[in-house]
């Protein structure tokens, strides 16, 4: 169904601003949204005409944009798609700037080599970005190095990674500013994530017991320690037995889509991701009609 309106709002997980804005269809450019079996609501992404933003909006969405919440809704009034912004791109005609969460990470580490054992190095974090869009994670490789350097090496790269800032990626001196440069109309464009990608920000780890244990109990145990965005969820029995000792640095998303890989003994082709409110799926998927 055609797309009606674009809700975005503080993000109701980190609640740290009150924000709330209703984009109708005359004022979105070039939306498309993208639904997966593996990811539910996956991506959207679309664009707010130059006639209706300004100077002060788009440095609004660049500073402050970074996972408010998305709802789209269809002329029917029922919801499409939700998630969170991933990215704003501001294009005002001489420059694009641009904020990317991809390139956040607020607690990091290293795994190295100590004579031949693997070791981690001290988890550094930022608790005000954190606080912001929660908590995104990235364990880096090192090789046989020493704590002291794998330490300095992260707190450089927190300097430069920990934080959601703008960047200005580009400069076209032969181009003109949209609007005039007393008033310019830059042009917005945002890509939007389902909340599945949050499952690809966070590290799962656990040693605490080890042995196999059904595939749904597994998944169950990830999205309760990692499952920060997670409001609900609905997990399908599956007794598919998986080893549940984790201890590589994997992020939730992956193990999750290795375990629904796996399938179950029925040969039944299994799927997860998120659906509307937050809820999270792990559930065999429906059978193709021939």
């Amino acid at each position: 169904m055609p797309i009606s309106t674009v809700v975005i709002s503080a993000n109701p997980v980190l609640k740290w601003e009150q924000f709330s804005k209703t984009l109708d269809r005359s004022e979105i450019t070039r939306p498309v949204i993208e639904h997966r079996d593996m990811g539910g609501y996956y991506r959207f992404t679309f664009g707010i005409h130059p006639d209706f933003t300004s100077r002060t909006l788009a440095s609004d969405f660049l500073i402050n944009g970074a996972m408010r919440h998305v709802e789209v809704y269809n002329d029917k009034g029922l919801l499409d798609w939700e998630g969170y912004i991933g990215k704003v791109e501001e294009r005002t005609g001489t420059t694009r700037s641009e904020m990317d969460l991809n390139n956040v990470f607020n607690r990091q580490w290293v795994r190295y080599n100590d004579a031949g054992a693997i070791e981690r190095s001290t988890k550094f974090n930022d608790t005000d970005s954190q606080a912001r869009i929660g908590i995104t994670e990235r364990a880096r490789i090192g090789g046989e190095i020493s704590l002291e350097v794998c330490n300095q090496y992260i707190q450089q790269l927190m300097t430069w990674t920990s934080y959601p800032s703008p960047q200005t990626r580009q400069i076209d001196l032969a181009g003109k500013i949209r609007g005039g440069g007393k008033n310019p109309t830059p042009e917005l464009m945002f890509t939007c994530y389902g909340y599945w990608h949050t499952l690809f920000k966070r590290v799962y780890n656990q040693t605490a017991v080890s042995g196999d244990v059904a595939a749904s109990v597994l998944i169950a145990a990830i999205i309760t320690d990692v499952g920060q965005f997670v409001a609900s969820t609905d997990i399908q029995d599956n007794i598919t037995q998986l080893e549940q000792e984790a201890d590589t640095d994997r992020y939730p998303g992956e193990l999750i889509t290795s375990i629904t890989a796996v399938g179950d003994g029925g040969l039944n082709k299994w799927i997860a991701g998120f659906e509307a409110d937050r809820k999270f799926y792990y559930r065999q998927a429906a059978k193709p009609v021939r």
